[in-house]
């Protein structure tokens, strides 16, 4: 969020909206080189494989060099690999409600919360 976005919601930066790691994917993943596009394919499939995959299996999984995985997770705003599974691991807490079985609004309330829990915790 810019300088410009925060004067007129009225928000300060401590208060902007904490963006989870798979909406930082998707709103990316336009933007995304080809072989960063089939990791970020890889990540939205299976979120809990790659948190505890090496660096070497999701390459293999998407069919890549491992650098390229580490050039995803810089391109969805991670410092590397190991910030971009501290991240995806800090909110495994709220994958447990996105089934697809749920109203998306029912979804995003409970994820937002349990986001907001690991958050509070300091997860």
């Amino acid at each position: 969020m810019n300088k410009h976005d925060d004067a007129n919601t009225g928000r300060n930066s401590a208060h902007a909206q904490i963006p989870d790691i798979i909406s930082q994917i998707k709103d990316n993943y336009a933007d995304l080189r080809p072989a960063e596009r089939r990791v970020a394919d890889v990540v939205l499939a299976d979120v809990a494989f790659c948190v505890d995959a090496s660096n070497a299996e999701i390459a293999r999984q998407a069919d890549v060099s491992e650098p390229s995985v580490t050039r995803f997770c810089r391109s969805i705003g991670c410092d590397g690999v190991r910030d971009f599974k501290v991240k995806a691991r800090s909110e495994r807490c709220c994958w447990a409600d996105i089934s697809g079985s749920q109203p998306a609004a029912t979804t995003d309330r409970k994820r937002l919360s349990a986001l907001e829990h690991c958050v509070r915790r300091g997860a």
